[in-house]
């Protein structure tokens, strides 16, 4: 029984690798004792690379597993971008920044990419018709945001609206404008509802308020 248990303590005593890598951290040295669960060794797999990016909960739900994936690494100074795809999608959405965690790996890994680089990740989800208007053209106060649209009489007047993503300088309505109305985006000194305005690119008097006004449009994003 002694020899059998002086046995089983030699086993113990060779770690074997769980997988194959490259020590990337070292916390114990040859001759130090080992106590039981004692972290002594951080292997790297550079075989296999993952990237974590946190996604809002409005366009998490339109993500899938298996999804391909564009990736820029800015040290690699590629010229095209890596592929990739969505490993796996984290249930949970954080209470705070409403976000979640996307898993995404690095297929093939290119040369020269390792742990700890910055990566950009450019998402492909469902394209869809969104009604955009400019975000400087949007306003906020204590009642929620509205934005100022010029009526068939060249009078400003006042709209609430209900927003939703921001895309590339622009901001997406979900409710309160329809296509085709002019929103204005610039000269809100004095601005109020049922004053006139005048287009920047026309005359205009000293009695009116100068306003840029940009149509509505639906581009797909």
């Amino acid at each position: 029984a002694d020899e059998q248990t002086l046995k089983t303590r030699l086993d113990y005593s060779t770690i074997v690798a769980p997988i194959t890598g490259v020590v990337s951290q070292r916390l114990s040295e040859q001759g130090n004792i080992a106590e039981r669960y004692t972290h002594l060794l951080t292997l790297s797999d550079q075989t296999t690379l993952t990237t974590q990016v946190t996604i809002s909960e409005l366009l998490i739900n339109k993500l899938s597993k298996g999804a391909a994936v564009d990736i820029n690494i800015d040290a690699l100074q590629l010229q095209q971008p890596i592929k990739g795809f969505i490993d796996r999608i984290h249930p949970n959405v954080d209470p705070l920044t409403r976000t979640g965690i996307v898993e995404i790996v690095l297929s093939p890994v290119p040369q020269g990419a390792r742990p700890g680089q910055l990566a950009r990740v450019t998402l492909r989800s469902q394209k869809s018709e969104r009604l955009l208007i400019p975000f400087a053209a949007l306003r906020r106060s204590t009642e929620g945001e509205y934005v100022f649209i010029v009526d068939q009489q060249q009078q400003a007047q006042k709209t609430s609206v209900i927003t939703g993503l921001n895309i590339h300088g622009q901001v997406e309505i979900l409710k309160g404008l329809s296509v085709g109305q002019q929103v204005i985006s610039r000269g809100f000194t004095n601005l109020r509802s049922n004053k006139t305005v005048v287009i920047v690119s026309h005359s205009a008097s000293s009695k009116t308020n100068k306003a840029t006004a940009n149509p509505i449009s639906i581009p797909q994003s």
